[in-house]
């Protein structure tokens, strides 16, 4: 049977406050958030340039099976109601939380090298999607138009899925997934290829990480380590 963080059975263990007094748990944190801090640095410095690059407008069937509109409030209602939710779930399983952070960090970088070395553009019919987290970075007239293979938005919600433990939330994390990538195709703003490509990333990038825990085992105390 396949090995995976999120499917051991191993009961909650302890709180962050109880880790956060374990020097091993405190020095995994500390350099998952300086690894997700520095990529997150890079990509805001990446992404500018990278739209400014003409790129390829393709032909997507789905395109023409609904006339676009803005879903943005929905898209982005679906995808924080879900991270929180997820985040609430796994409040007892900091270690799991802790592999999310890196493996949503790892496929931004792989994301980063997809984006530059196959550059898109949207179809001129698109309507632009209204990005909290755009805005925030550059400001709030700044549109981020050409960062479309593949879709950071459904890599996301696909990591939520694959780090929850239980299996209605997994079910719950799976749809969540799957409606925020037929939003972002409705609108117009990503190809059906940049949502259906995105879930391979971001398994890969998880897969990784576990391969690479077995050669560098987990300092923290969360999963391997039970109480």
């Amino acid at each position: 049977m396949e090995k995976t963080a999120a499917s051991e059975n191993s009961p909650p263990t302890r709180t962050y406050g109880e880790l956060l007094r374990d020097s091993s748990f405190r020095t995994e944190l500390i350099w998952t958030l300086v690894f997700f801090g520095g990529i997150m640095y890079l990509y805001v410095l990446f992404m500018p340039a990278m739209d400014k690059r003409p790129g390829a407008i393709l032909s997507d069937p789905l395109h023409a099976l609904v006339k676009p509109g803005d879903f943005s409030m929905a898209t982005f209602g679906v995808m924080y109601c879900a991270i929180i939710f997820c985040m609430f779930q796994l409040r007892r399983r900091p270690s799991l939380v802790l592999l999310g952070i890196r493996a949503f960090t790892l496929t931004t970088i792989f994301r980063m090298g997809a984006i530059y070395l196959l550059p898109l553009q949207p179809p001129a019919t698109g309507v632009p999607l209204n990005d909290f987290l755009i805005k925030t970075l550059y400001g709030e007239n700044v549109f981020i138009y050409n960062d479309l293979f593949f879709s950071g938005h459904v890599s996301t919600m696909f990591i939520l899925f694959l780090v929850s433990e239980k299996l209605w939330v997994r079910g719950l994390m799976l749809l969540s997934c799957f409606v925020v990538g037929g939003l972002l195709v409705f609108q117009q703003v990503h190809y059906s290829i940049d949502a259906a490509a995105a879930p391979f990333f971001a398994y890969g990038s998880y897969r990784l990480l576990l391969i690479l825990e077995e050669y560098f085992p987990p300092l923290t105390q969360g999963r391997r380590r039970t109480a």
